[in-house]
């Protein structure tokens, strides 16, 4: 989880998503997932800094 928004983050979603997905496929039917990918997060960090980026 993200320690800043509690939020579940990549490696959450690689440990526990089959598995989530599975159970919540079986109980409604369909299943949408959105995934960001923020990749230049990092560089907006670095330029702008940590406060700003969060």
């Amino acid at each position: 989880m993200d320690l800043l928004t509690g939020m579940p983050n990549v490696s959450y979603f690689s440990k526990f998503g089959d598995d989530f997905l599975r159970k919540l496929l079986k109980q409604a039917g369909q299943v949408d997932v959105i995934y960001f990918d923020i990749s230049s997060l990092h560089s907006y960090n670095d330029h702008f800094g940590f406060l700003q980026g969060n």
